[in-house]
């Protein structure tokens, strides 16, 4: 992606909330894969003891700044990024595009009870989302080509994965190619956050 912004050895793309989303929006149009990753400062602190997690960001098409720390070191080097794309805010916008067009979502990751809270929560507050299939997190490595067939099978435009540090990077790196799906978004805790369990930082 042309202007972007290069942070520790990083593409940071500099787009808004809405920008985003109108991203995603074209992905599934023209069911082009639209890989999301999001950089915050306790991923920067990792990056260079955690290759898998590097590797992990290199691969995303698109990578957002998921932090006000990003926002302000971007303005230190004279090239600023618009504005943090929180995690939790893209999830919620994007199931308000599935909303808006009836697309076809896939929920992996989480426990069992807090995923069944999440499907409730959305069925609630977008009613027009098509859940196309869901999965826990709690699989084994032997079981994940199971969990990837069934993601084929249900023929999702989104996928959003609720899963830790490096279960996810693994996966993806592994399968990401071959599900057909054209936006995928590691959502890491918000699961737990749209389902009631925890409460999302201040947005101060």
């Amino acid at each position: 992606m042309t202007g972007t912004c290069r942070l520790y050895g990083l593409e940071v793309a500099p787009l808004t909330l809405s920008e985003a989303v109108e991203l995603a929006d074209e992905a599934v149009v023209t069911r082009t894969r639209l890989l999301v990753g999001v950089l915050n400062a306790a991923k920067v602190v990792k990056l260079a003891q955690d290759r898998v997690l590097r590797d992990s960001l290199l691969a995303a098409d698109v990578l957002l700044a998921d932090g006000q720390s990003i926002v302000w070191a971007s303005r230190l080097l004279r090239h600023p990024l618009p504005e943090r794309v929180a995690g939790i805010d893209l999830f919620e916008a994007l199931l308000g595009l599935a909303d808006q067009h009836r697309l076809r979502v896939y929920l992996l990751g989480a426990r069992p009870e807090v995923l069944a809270r999440v499907t409730a929560e959305i069925g609630r507050r977008w009613p027009g989302v098509r859940i196309a299939g869901s999965r826990d997190g709690y699989f084994d490595d032997e079981e994940s080509s199971e969990v990837a067939a069934d993601i084929v099978r249900a023929r999702a435009d989104l996928l959003f994965l609720g899963m830790t540090t490096p279960k996810k990077e693994l996966f993806l790196g592994t399968y990401g190619g071959l599900l057909g799906v054209p936006v995928m978004h590691g959502v890491g805790g918000s699961f737990d956050v749209l389902a009631g369990i925890t409460r999302r930082a201040p947005r101060l």
